[in-house]
């Protein structure tokens, strides 16, 4: 990869954090997960078998807003591995944050039977078992 997305997401975070009125550090930060989604996609094109890619990849789109693409992303990591709680969790998150509950708790619950702990704390916070 070109660049460590991680820690250029905490420093926008942050930046926006001391002054959240700055319009400038939220498209900056948009900018660098559109970045990340350009270099994950050409890993992807040279492996793509990994998984890592497309649970990245679909990340930096949900992050973004781009949930239609988050889901895609999601759903091939789940077809290559489906043991995967991570990709069950975000995909989880992405249904949730359409409105979709349903199907967030359904992924959540499977998340939760692979051992992914963030989901298991969710459904115990809403009463609801896995």
């Amino acid at each position: 990869m070109s660049g460590n997305y991680e820690e250029a997401s905490r420093n926008f975070n942050k930046a926006i954090e001391l002054d959240p009125k700055s319009e400038l550090f939220y498209f900056d930060r948009k900018l660098a997960y559109q970045l990340a989604i350009k270099d994950y996609s050409k890993a992807i094109k040279l492996n793509p078998e990994k998984i890592e890619l497309y649970i990245n990849r679909g990340s930096s789109f949900a992050t973004i807003g781009q949930f239609d693409q988050a889901l895609e992303d999601f759903n091939k990591a789940i077809s290559l591995n489906s043991q995967l709680a991570i990709a069950y969790y975000n995909r989880g998150m992405v249904y949730r944050d359409l409105g979709n509950y349903q199907d967030a708790i359904e992924n959540f619950q499977t998340a939760a039977r692979l051992g992914d702990k963030q989901s298991q704390d969710y459904l115990k916070l809403k009463g609801i078992g896995w």
